[in-house]
């Protein structure tokens, strides 16, 4: 055997052995390909915490009232806001702690009403701490105070769902526990027959009446509209300004002071210039929110009518008595400024008509009589304009 034909064997044999070696691995099995992964499934985000407001037999009906409202607007806004009662034997601090410490509140308010000239608006956070807001009581604007609580609970809920800063001072805490709850009375003891029976003094302490600061104070305003009104059928309408003066008795009744200017009706020579009014109203005003009332006003005043005639040069005065009843809707701006909307409706007491007579007439009769102008009996009338409210009024 030659070295050549070694060689030629050697490469064949080692051609096989690798052959042998590929099949063996091609016959055997495949590995099972690895179980996919299955996707999490996100759990539900839970529901944000409430907001909390505890009232209780201490908060008045119309702060209530504010507060419900209050409600309202932030839930317009996403906001949540709760209103609970405390439960028996509980004040309103212990309870806000509760809620707090359970984590059933991202914050609690609750308010302190028994210091007339003052009504504290407390606020405990999710984190525990307190914080505290005094809102000065005027016996004369009740209504401004209970609207700037509404305003502080409302501005400190969008603080807390926002994340920042509450604008209230921290509260001590001597203040979180100066809201005591209802002391239970000691037990008696029998009297032993050693000592004598006591017997409850005669002298009754009739607890003290409690009224609502504001309810007599006499509040005013000042307005400065547009006033408009019918007139006849050729003067449908005029134009003018006007200036009133009103006083508010109690919390439901207004008396109101007027007089209005009404311009020409147009450019020329109308037949009647200018038109002048005076008139005394009252009514009952409703406040149907700390922004809004709704009032209604009837009275009666006197309008002098400025008139010239079409072919000469006469001119005078007429002076008629007019009842009116008027429906007003006021609007809140600022803290003093109103917007004031007040349709209504005038009744001409005493009719009559502008009549002319032909030049040197001696008569004014028949066919020498004219009538130019005959006014309406009954007439449309509004006002829009501004007031200043003074003295705590609404």
């Amino acid at each position: 055997m030659t070295g050549r034909t070694v060689q030629q064997r050697l490469v064949i044999g080692i051609g096989l052995a690798l052959v042998g070696s590929g099949s063996a691995h091609a016959n055997e099995p495949a590995a099972p390909p690895s179980p996919a992964q299955e996707p999490a499934v996100p759990e539900p985000a839970a529901a944000p915490l409430p907001i909390v407001v505890v009232g209780g037999s201490a908060v008045d009906p119309r702060m209530r009232q504010v507060l419900e409202e209050a409600r309202a607007h932030l839930q317009a806004q996403g906001v949540e806001l709760s209103l609970v009662e405390p439960e028996a034997g509980q004040t309103a601090a212990l309870r806000a702690r509760t809620l707090v410490r359970e984590g059933k509140a991202r914050g609690v308010f609750w308010l302190d009403q028994r210091d007339p000239e003052e009504i504290r608006v407390f606020l405990l956070d999710a984190q525990g701490s307190a914080y505290v807001r005094r809102v000065p009581v005027d016996p004369k604007g009740v209504e401004a105070s209970r609207e700037a609580v509404w305003l502080i609970v409302e501005s400190g809920s969008l603080a807390l769902v926002s994340g920042e800063a509450v604008a209230m001072e921290q509260a001590a805490a001597e203040d979180l526990e100066s809201d005591p709850g209802p002391k239970p009375d000691p037990p008696s003891e029998p009297p032993s027959g050693d000592t004598e029976p006591t017997f409850p003094s005669a002298e009754v302490t009739e607890p003290a009446e409690v009224t609502e600061p504001g309810g007599s104070a006499v509040r005013g305003r000042v307005g400065l509209s547009y006033l408009g009104a019918g007139f006849a059928r050729s003067i449908p309408w005029s134009s003018g300004v006007a200036v009133d003066g009103a006083i508010d008795l109690a919390d439901r009744w207004r008396l109101a002071l007027g007089y209005g200017l009404l311009l020409p009706w147009r450019a020329g020579e109308p037949v009647v210039t200018w038109r002048h009014r005076a008139q005394l109203r009252g009514g009952p005003r409703f406040g149907v929110h700390p922004r809004v009332e709704l009032y209604a006003l009837v009275g009666g005043g006197v309008e002098a009518v400025r008139w010239r005639e079409r072919a000469g040069d006469g001119a005078g005065w007429r002076i008629t008595g007019l009842v009116g009843l008027d429906g007003g809707l006021s609007v809140r701006l600022v803290s003093t400024l109103w917007l004031v909307v007040e349709p209504g409706v005038g009744l001409l007491v005493n009719r009559f008509a502008f009549v002319e007579c032909a030049e040197q007439a001696t008569r004014c009769e028949g066919a020498l009589r004219r009538v130019v102008l005959e006014p309406w009996r009954v007439r449309p009338r509004a006002r829009v304009g501004l007031c200043w409210a003074f003295g705590g009024a609404r």
